[in-house]
């Protein structure tokens, strides 16, 4: 993934704590829209400047025709105070590179635990799929929904391993009648509805029943491609086990 910094050069005399609070708005609006990931960073150079370093969800991430209307707002307003320009610092080895198929045969919602990737992975390819490519859902024009859900699950899951209240916390990411689950189907439902293409939610092992699907009890079938071992079709579940 490219790593970028954006350098505002102050053009207007305004308070400095009013323009960070505006370049945390553009960031966070970029950051709902899933054109950057969630590690950025505002930094007070010794000369006066103030710069942003990004991690971009892929290479066209930052281009202003895939801003919502949140981020053209409050872009607009920091243009009136500073120049802005952007130059590429490099690659990060923390994250992989995007998805770049046109159409999947399917997608996958699966956190990632470690990373601070898309939560939507590319059936075909593994990789991961920017958000800002997909449909936005539930009348928002962002994707805070799906990243909220993504942090609850990565904070579940670390709660799991640090085996504070482990039953309780791997019933969470392993019943499909828990909540965290039943939020992930029910956004798999919506992005389905609105791209044509099957989304599968990832289910954190079965527990005893291993062998068949935990919601329709029927055996699993053994996945063609490599990102799951195993799916259930009809459910639109996929494991591992």
């Amino acid at each position: 993934m490219t790593v970028k910094k954006i350098i505002f050069k102050s053009k207007a005399a305004t308070s400095e704590k009013a323009c960070i609070e505006l370049m945390w708005d553009y960031l966070g609006s970029l950051y709902q829209n899933g054109q950057i990931y969630k590690n950025y960073e505002i930094i007070k150079v010794y000369d006066g400047e103030l710069h942003a370093c990004v991690t971009l969800s892929d290479e066209k991430a930052l281009d202003e025709k895939n801003n919502n209307r949140y981020a053209v707002d409050s872009r607009s307003q920091l243009a009136a105070l500073f120049d802005i320009s952007e130059t590429t610092l490099g690659e990060t080895l923390s994250c992989e590179a995007s998805c770049r198929c046109e159409r999947p045969s399917f997608y996958l919602l699966q956190y990632d635990d470690w990373c601070n990737d898309s939560p939507v992975h590319c059936g075909d390819c593994g990789l991961c799929v920017p958000l800002y490519k997909l449909p936005y859902f539930s009348m928002h024009d962002e994707y805070h929904r799906i990243l909220s859900w993504a942090e609850a699950c990565k904070h579940v899951y670390g709660l799991y391993m640090y085996g504070l209240n482990e039953r309780y916390m791997y019933r969470q990411i392993n019943r499909v009648d828990f909540v965290l689950f039943k939020l992930g189907a029910e956004i798999c439902r919506e992005f389905e509805a609105l791209t044509k293409i099957p989304f599968y939610s990832y289910i954190y092992k079965t527990g005893k029943n291993h062998g068949v699907c935990p919601q329709c009890k029927n055996e699993w079938r053994q996945s063609e491609g490599s990102l799951v071992h195993y799916v259930c079709e009809e459910c639109r579940l996929c494991c591992d086990v």
